[in-house]
Parts: structure tokens; sequence; C-alpha cells
């Protein structure tokens, strides 16, 4: 019933960005109880929390044939809700892997080293 009326609640950790007619609203809404026109504005919410993304093992091999099991943590947050939402196509896309990427597979290195021990 809150909801038809437009009462919204936007929790401790976020802040709310109102769209009139798909424009952005200047301001951003604090965490509390907010009142948003249900026919003419819509409310996005911002987690401003610490979001951590954990970068799944790979291996590499160096240049005098050590492999390397490279692991790694992310750590990001959102300064600015208004680039977060506006300028950013996807803040957060939990099923997409991060991927660590120096231009050369492995494969490559592996194919290059054997090409070079034969000639």
């Amino acid at each position: 019933m809150a909801g038809m009326l437009g009462f919204k609640v936007i929790t401790q950790f976020e802040q709310g960005i109102v769209f009139r007619w798909g424009r952005v609203l200047p301001g951003t809404r604090e965490p509390g109880l907010t009142w948003v026109n249900p026919f003419t504005d819509r409310l996005r919410k911002v987690n401003m929390q610490v979001v951590v993304a954990a970068v799944p093992a790979q291996e590499a091999i160096t240049r005098d044939n050590v492999t390397l099991k490279v692991d790694a943590v992310v750590y990001y947050r959102v300064v600015d809700p208004f680039k977060a939402i506006i300028n950013v196509q996807t803040k957060t896309n939990k099923k997409k892997k991060f991927k660590i990427s120096s231009g050369i597979t492995p494969y490559d290195r592996q194919k290059k080293w054997k090409q070079n021990k034969i000639e």
C-alpha cells in the first residue's frame, strides 16, 4: 500500500536517485523514508558499501618456464552515485568473471618455446 502512495525506504548504506520522465533530478535522496511521485518519478537505489569480488586463480608461464599461479581479490565502492548509475552500463555483474591478461596466453608462450627449441 505504501508503494502505491509513493513512499520508499532507503536503507542506511544506500542513496537514492530520482528520475522524472527519464531525466535525473538534482540531489540524492538520503537514507530514511522518502516520497516520490508514483506516476512520474522512478527511484533507483545505489549501494554505497565496499564490494569484494574474487578473481579466479589463473596460471601463467614466465620466460624461464616457471609456472605461476596468480590469485587476486578486487575491492571497490561507489563514490558518486550519479556516475555509477548514468555513466556505467552495469555496475556489478556477479556472473561475469574477472580475467587477468598479459596479451599472450600460456598456450602461445608454450608454442613459441617449442618452436625456438626445434630450430
